[in-house]
This record gives C-alpha cells, sequence and structure tokens, in this order.
C-alpha cells in the first residue's frame, strides 16, 4: 500500500513466543499474493489473524506503517470489496462503543482516501471502540478506537488479500490518539519499538522491541525525517546503479518511505521515470550482468537487488505515487524489507536497518491458519445474496401484515360477540302491562330521563315497566341500556342472552375471508 495507504491492512497473525524482555510480543505472519487486473500488477503482503471484540471474531489484517488507523469492514456494508471479506458484527459483541470526535461530538461516519500498489481507493465508515487482540481472547488485547467500514471502494481493496488494516504510522497519520494502536501499546509499558522481519514465504512482527537472531550486522539508525507527517520516513543522500546516480537526489532532497504494506519499490510520478530509466537496462540485466539498486542514507547503503525490483519482462516494477506532498518520495516497501531487518522506535523516531539472517526454514504447521474463503467473488452471487435479503424482508414484512389482520379480526369478533349477547338479553324483556305500585327502579333510583320528565311536567303517566327472566323489574329504558352494555340481570347477575334463540355467528374465518376479498 504505500505513502498513503492511510487506513485499511493491518496487524498480522500470531504466535506470541517468551523472551528475555518484558512485554515482548512475536507474531508470525504468512505471505499472500494478489493479482490485480494484469499479470504485471501481481504483488504480495504479510498477513496473519487478530480478533476484535468480545467474544472475539477473526480477521485477517496487514501491518502498514503508511497508515495511522485500524479499519475493518462493518457487516452493514454492501460493498463488493466488503463482502468479499470478513466483517465486523457489531451487534455480536458485547464490549463495542461507538466513539465520538476528539472535540466530543458523536459523528455518523467519516471517509478516508489511501493509495496502493493496485490503485488509489477511498473508505468511508464509521468510528468505534472495542477490544484488539493478536494472540487470541487473551495476549497482547488493548482497547483501541478504529473505523468500522461502511463502504468501500472495489479498487483496490476487493483484490486484496486481507480482511483489514492495523496502521502502525506515527502520531500525525491519526485522527487521535485514541485511534493509534502505538499509543495504546505505550500505555501498557511496551517498549516503543517494533520490528519488521520478511522472509520469502513468512514474516514476522516483533512488538516491544527486536530479536538480534533475525539479523547479521549491527543495526544502523537513521533519523526518521518530518515525523510530524506521521510517515515512516528517512533522508536519502543518493541513489545509485554503478557509477550512474539519480541526479533528482544528489541535493539531499529525496526521502525514503518505508511501507510494510507495499509489496514493491516505487515513487512520486515526478521521479519515477528518472528511477525508471535508472534501473532499466534489459539487454544486460536479463542477460545475467547484475546492477543492484544502492540507496545511501546516514551511515549506510541499502542494496535491492535486480531479481527484486524487475517484472517478468525486464521491466522494472515500480508503483508510481501522486499524493499532495510526497515530492521526491521513493517508496522502500517488500523488496527492500526481505533484505533487512527493520526496527522502528517510535519514542526516539528513527529507523534500524541490520541485514537479514537467512531464512529460517518452517513447515506449514508453524505458519499461522488462514481463515477459510468461503466468500464469493462473482457479482452474479453477489446480487443473489442482495436479492435474497430482499426476499426476506419482503417476508417478514407481509408476516407482520398477516398478524396485524389476525388481530383486528380477533378484536372484531371479539365486539360482533359482545353485540349478540346484547341483542339476545333486551329480546328476553317482558313489558308490563302495570305499574308496580310504589317499587323503584334499582338502576335508576328515580333519576332516570322518564323519571325526571315525569316529575318536572307534573305527568301522572309513569315510565313503562318490565320484567326479565329472572323475575326482577326495572324501567324498561334503565334495563335496555344496562343490557346493552353487560348482558346479565344487575341484582343477581344471571346471564340473560338467550342460547336458545342465538342466531348464527359468523366465525373468525368468515370475517378473515372478507376482509381479503
Amino acid at each position: 500500500m504505500t505513502f498513503a495507504m492511510a487506513l485499511f491492512w493491518s496487524v498480522s497473525a500470531f504466535v506470541v513466543e517468551a523472551s528475555d524482555q518484558t512485554n515482548l510480543f512475536r507474531l508470525t505472519l504468512r505471505r499472500e499474493s494478489f493479482l490485480g487486473d494484469s499479470t504485471a500488477n501481481k504483488g504480495s503482503m504479510y498477513v496473519g489473524l487478530v480478533t476484535m471484540g468480545s467474544p472475539s471474531q477473526q480477521f485477517e489484517v496487514v501491518f502498514d506503517t503508511g497508515s495511522g488507523q485500524v479499519i475493518l469492514p462493518l457487516s452493514s456494508c454492501q460493498s463488493s470489496s466488503c463482502m468479499e471479506h470478513y466483517q465486523f458484527e457489531p451487534h455480536e459483541s458485547r464490549t463495542v462503543k461507538n466513539c465520538t470526535w476528539p472535540d466530543g461530538v458523536l459523528r455518523p461516519g467519516i471517509a478516508v482516501s489511501m493509495s496502493t500498489d493496485l490503485g488509489d481507493g477511498q473508505v468511508i465508515g464509521k468510528l468505534m471502540e472495542d477490544t484488539l487482540c493478536v494472540h487470541g481472547d487473551t495476549g497482547a488485547c488493548t482497547e483501541v478506537s478504529f473505523i468500522a467500514a461502511t463502504s468501500m471502494s472495489p479498487v483496490p481493496f476487493e483484490k486484496l488479500p486481507c480482511d483489514g488494516v492495523v496502521g502502525l504510522g506515527l502520531a500525525g497519520l491519526t485522527l487521535d490518539p485514541e485511534f493509534s494502536l502505538l499509543n495504546r501499546w505505550s500505555s501498557q509499558a511496551v517498549k516503543r519499538e517494533f520490528a519488521m522481519y520478511f522472509a520469502n514465504e513468512w514474516g514476522e512482527v516483533t512488538v516491544g522491541g527486536h530479536d538480534p537472531a533475525r539479523f547479521s550486522s549491527p543495526l544502523v539508525w537513521a533519523p526518521v525525517v518530518n515525523p510530524e507527517s506521521g510517515f515512516w520516513q528517512i533522508g536519502i543522500t543518493a541513489v545509485r546503479v554503478g557509477s550512474q546516480t539519480l541526479e533528482r537526489c544528489q541535493d539531499g532532497s529525496c526521502r525514503g518511505l518505508v511501507d510494510t504494506a507495499a509489496s514493491r519499490l516505487g515513487a512520486h510520478t515526478d521521479l519515477l521515470a528518472e528511477l525508471k530509466s535508472l534501473v532499466a537496462d534489459p539487454g544486460r540485466v536479463c542477460q545475467g550482468e547484475p546492477r543492484p539498486l544502492h540507496i545511501d542514507i546516514a551511515g549506510l547503503t541499502l542494496t535491492v537487488e535486480p531479481a527484486d525490483y524487475l517484472g517478468v519482462s525486464c521491466d522494472p516494477a515500480m508503483t508510481a505515487l501522486d499524493i499532495e506532498g510526497s515530492e521526491g518520495v521513493i517508496v522502500l516497501g517488500g523488496p527492500l524489507l526481505r533484505r533487512y531487518y527493520t526496527v522502528f522506535d517510535w519514542e526516539a523516531h528513527r529507523i534500524g536497518f541490520g541485514v537479514a539472517t537467512p531464512e529460517l526454514q518452517l513447515t506449514l504447521a508453524d505458519l499461522p491458519p488462514a481463515l477459510p474463503r468461503a466468500l464469493s467473488s462473482s457479482p452474479d452471487v453477489i446480487v443473489a445474496e442482495q436479492l435474497d435479503n430482499f426476499s426476506n424482508h419482503v417476508q417478514r414484512f407481509l408476516l407482520f401484515q398477516c398478524l396485524l389482520l389476525l388481530l383486528l379480526c380477533a378484536a372484531r369478533h371479539a365486539s360482533l360477540k359482545t353485540h349478540f349477547r346484547s341483542q339476545d338479553a333486551v329480546s328476553t324483556i317482558v313489558t308490563l302491562s302495570e305499574w308496580p305500585g310504589d317499587e323503584e327502579c334499582v338502576i335508576c333510583l328515580g333519576s332516570c330521563v322518564e323519571c325526571d320528565h315525569e316529575l318536572q311536567s307534573g305527568d301522572s303517566v309513569p315510565p313503562s315497566w318490565c320484567r326479565l327472566r329472572c323475575g326482577h323489574r326495572f324501567h324498561e329504558q334503565c334495563i335496555q341500556m344496562w343490557l346493552r352494555r353487560v348482558a346479565q340481570c344487575p341484582v343477581c347477575r344471571r346471564d340473560m342472552d338467550n342460547t336458545q334463540r342465538r342466531l348464527k355467528r359468523p366465525s373468525i374465518w368468515s370475517w378473515v375471508w372478507r376482509y381479503i376479498v
């Protein structure tokens, strides 16, 4: 990933071993190849496993000194680049939190751009915080704020052989100290160093110091130039091939960007053509005459052999860098890091180089296991999955509508049942032809409308009386109003609905059918 890979693929697989140094963790990586749009765009990166959240979710990532944040695809991301990789599911973690911006404001998301060997891309995501572990659920764990990607451009992320990034850039590349894994490690009393060892098939990251067994020459330290920018870059005094030198760098203005996620050497566009013309001589190199590339830094000459920087057609395989502020930058990626053990001191802002020891022979069992890639890269399959999701949403909506309809029908049925019972009860009333003397209606106690009318007008016509089957007598108007509410005698509570004469009532299913048609 190169100069501006300022956000997407890092932390590696992990085998934590004991060491004489306090809090020294050794993380074993696996080299993975990837292919761009053509065989000429082939590259590789060193990836490994980390976990995020509680309970843990596994991801394959790459350590990237050219970026400053941890980035993982979010489960809600529907981009093909996200769906091609394992995605973080926040609802399955009991420790995840939404992050506020450094000013204390909770923002819904952030967009970041980056440049890689496969091209430039963009990530849009949310800010979250959770527990990141580089050795299962217990080893080298720390709380870290990260970007959960909700959208990722197809280039370059769809082709990359990892799920996310842990940026190991300096503070200038981070959104805030809470997003810097280096800063979080510092708070855990870890020595402020990490080191990279890249072999042909595997690699190793050491956190909290460096391993003297991995290099055969004394470490030579070079100060970081302009550390406030956040990039691990060193001053270059000369770039040479044989007796020829790169004219642009003769005044000492060139800088070397050490990028652990870059699979090739590279340079800014204003420098790349001159650098390629310096190293390109197919007629001589491909016939076996060595033309190594020498890069002079303070106190040391770094050498890259032709086999490391030439492509299959003997043309220089180098990446163009077109990022603002990267003029005069040469990207020192995988070809150089496989020859030199590299130590990054983020407290003193310096980089140490030592000639790497010959590669140890590791068996497949020694390497960290790869996550099973059951994810499809076919656009047709992705569309089918999206249609499946849409179909599931439609089915849930229709099921909800059916349940709502059944509830409405049940309520209507209960209401009709009460209505029919009241009608039956009213039909059982027997009207009396004679007024029962001084007897008082127990429902109104003389306060009903008919009684009031009689008292006010002085009429001698009494209100009409009636009798229920139980024998109790009431004003006819009063008992009718009562039975419409409760189909029982107000005195003895006997049911008054006429079960013998009850009409056949429609079932709930007949009402459902009426609603449907």
